[in-house]
């Protein structure tokens, strides 16, 4: 844990002289969506008011939309939180990293300083993944998983975004993304590895999967073990690392690119009305290029289907293009309009947004709302698991709003 404090009278934030409220606002939703309201409308949408909704295809679509993830090919608005959560990574690059960039009001910047905060931070994304997917506190060998969760890709891509942040001019940085992109689809298309790759998408048959099979073999995240030691891949795990760093690489470095747009027109004092309107028409084009790119069909020239579980390009341009409209519209109603919408709310959860992440793991607040009001079970029925999400989830949010009030947060 750190403490910040600030000698003024904060409006919002202690933070608010160094952090942007529509970053931390736009985290906080993301985590929102992720560790509360996904869940909290699941139980009631396929709990006591399924009875009300069932045999709608509105309701149907709009459930899907909100609680599933794609099944292979496809996106829904659930498959956005990943996405969202590496972006913003990418988003706090130019703001947490300017003090290590060489310029006339910084000549010489702290090289130690910097590869230590570097360092320490990828390596805790890394450890905090393995606790949170990886098996890491189980203590058993054979049972880790190396390279499984999303703190991990976020680790990936940020590796990838500040590396581009110093070593790349601004103009360059949407090229070095292009690249990665071009390297993964030209990998993926062409190279042929045994009876996969040479073009194909398919769960069994892609690169991305055999690369994740052959280099993390059983460590990799979905294996069964037997009785007698040996072990076997799940026939329902498919989602890719290690070739899918470099699209995480790509989503990082969209939200460096949106951040570098918010900050370098903020600080030269341009329209904050036009730099909303800058980012939500990148955003039009991305998600309009990557949707398309996604349509060319199988065996045409530039076949690249949208599929989250491998990351492909035309996934992170479409779902880059719906993270630049959604920054853009964060930073329109909070950054330069002040609108107090959900401002609280949604800053006690962003500005912890690690902590909420992997609160979960060392303290079950669902367990515990459920244990406390168990004996409301039989006179409620079925709206009792809803009850017990929403509970849930309000003592999660008041114990991260304590930690607001007194000033601590956990910053990696």
């Amino acid at each position: 844990m750190s403490e910040h404090t600030s000698t003024s009278k904060p409006v919002v934030t202690p933070l608010q002289k160094t952090r942007v409220i529509s970053l931390d606002a736009l985290r906080g939703f993301d985590l929102f969506l992720l560790c509360g309201f996904t869940g909290i409308y699941g139980k009631l949408m396929y709990g006591p008011l399924s009875k009300f909704t069932e045999g709608s295809p509105f309701w149907k679509t709009l459930n899907h939309q909100i609680c599933e993830h794609s099944d292979w090919e496809g996106f829904t608005l659930h498959d956005l939180i990943m996405p969202l959560f590496i972006f913003m990574s990418g988003v706090t690059i130019c703001y947490s990293m300017a003090k290590y960039k060489k310029s006339s009001e910084n000549p010489n910047p702290s090289k130690f300083r910097f590869w230590f905060r570097l360092i320490r931070r990828i390596l805790l994304l890394w450890i905090f993944g393995m606790i949170a997917q990886g098996n890491l506190l189980n203590l058993k060998w054979e049972g880790l998983r190396l390279y499984s969760n999303t703190l991990q890709a976020i680790a990936a891509g940020y590796l990838f975004a500040v590396a581009c942040y110093f070593l790349v001019k601004k103009w360059g940085q949407a090229v070095v993304a292009i690249i990665l992109m071009v390297i993964f689809w030209g990998a993926m298309t062409w190279i042929k590895a045994g009876d996969c790759g040479s073009g194909s998408f398919d769960k069994w048959t892609n690169l991305a999967e055999w690369i994740d099979r052959t280099v993390l073999g059983r460590w990799m995240d979905g294996v069964s073990f037997i009785e007698d030691g040996s072990w076997t891949f799940s026939e329902n795990y498919h989602y890719t690392w290690i070739l899918s760093s470099l699209t995480f690489g790509v989503t990082a470095i969209s939200g460096l690119i949106g951040g570098e747009i918010i900050k370098s027109r903020t600080d030269a004092g341009k329209s904050g009305h036009l730099t909303a309107a800058i980012l939500i028409g990148i955003g039009a084009i991305c998600a309009a290029a990557g949707w398309y790119w996604g349509k060319i069909p199988q065996g045409t020239f530039g076949y690249c289907p949208l599929i989250k579980h491998i990351w492909t390009p035309s996934m992170v341009l479409y779902s880059s293009g719906l993270c630049y409209i959604l920054l853009g519209l964060f930073h329109e109603i909070y950054d330069v309009l002040h609108v107090p919408l959900l401002k609280t709310f949604l800053l006690v959860i962003g500005m912890n947004s690690i902590l909420i992440y992997m609160l979960p793991n060392f303290i079950d607040f669902y367990a515990i709302a459920g244990n406390i009001f168990r004996g409301l079970e039989h006179h409620i029925g079925e709206w009792f698991m809803p009850l017990r999400s929403i509970l849930g989830f309000t003592f999660t949010w008041l114990l991260l709003w304590t930690l607001y009030k007194h000033k601590k947060f956990l910053r990696l």
